[in-house]
Order: C-alpha cells, then sequence, then structure tokens
C-alpha cells in the first residue's frame, strides 16, 4: 500500500455508483483502517512507461520497491499489457481461485 494508492481508493470509493452504498465517513473509515493493517510504503520510486497508462506506473512501482508478489487489478493496462511487467498481475477473480485453491489442499 502507498499514500498515492490509499488516496485512490478514497476517490474511486467517492464516485456516484459507490456513493449509493458507502458513506465518506465508512471510505474514511475503511481507508484508515486498511492503512494501519497493512504495509505503508513510499511513493518514491517511479517507473515512467511501465504500462501503456501512466497513471498506472505507481502501482508497478509499488509493487516492485515493495517487492510484492504482484498486482491485484481489473485495469486492463495492468491484466493484459502490450509489454511484459517485472511482477506479476491477478484480477480480482484470478486472486480468489488461487486462495480458494489453496485451502482446498
Amino acid at each position: 500500500m502507498s499514500p498515492i494508492l490509499l488516496e485512490e481508493l478514497a476517490d474511486v470509493f467517492g464516485r456516484p455508483k459507490f456513493r449509493r452504498n458507502i458513506s465518506s465517513e465508512q471510505v474514511e473509515a475503511f481507508t484508515a483502517d486498511l492503512a494501519l493493517v497493512t504495509e505503508v510504503w513510499p511513493d518514491s520510486l517511479e517507473l515512467p512507461g511501465a504500462t501503456e497508462d501512466p497513471d498506472d506506473d505507481f502501482l508497478v512501482a509499488l509493487a516492485v520497491s515493495s517487492r510484492a508478489a504482484g498486482i491485484v487489478s481489473g485495469d486492463s493496462h495492468l491484466t493484459a499489457p502490450t509489454n511484459e511487467l517485472p511482477v506479476a498481475v491477478f484480477t480480482p477473480a484470478q486472486l480468489l481461485a488461487d486462495l480458494d485453491a489453496s485451502t482446498d489442499t
């Protein structure tokens, strides 16, 4: 997790399609709680051109700098990149399937 990612999460939850189901107070509480239970890394490293969408480059940089096992995203710039990314990317469905499979064994 990083400060930029926490901010982006709050912005996404602030969109009208989410506002019907979640209040601004709930968004604030959720992002604050998330910051407490995750490892927060600084937004210092940049990898310009890592993806086709410059707004997604920070996610790749964060994953690389934190040595994350991967990124979970539904964004096609990350799930179907035109160039090879230096980190694995899983869709939410793939992650859930992998977690489900790991509990079966």
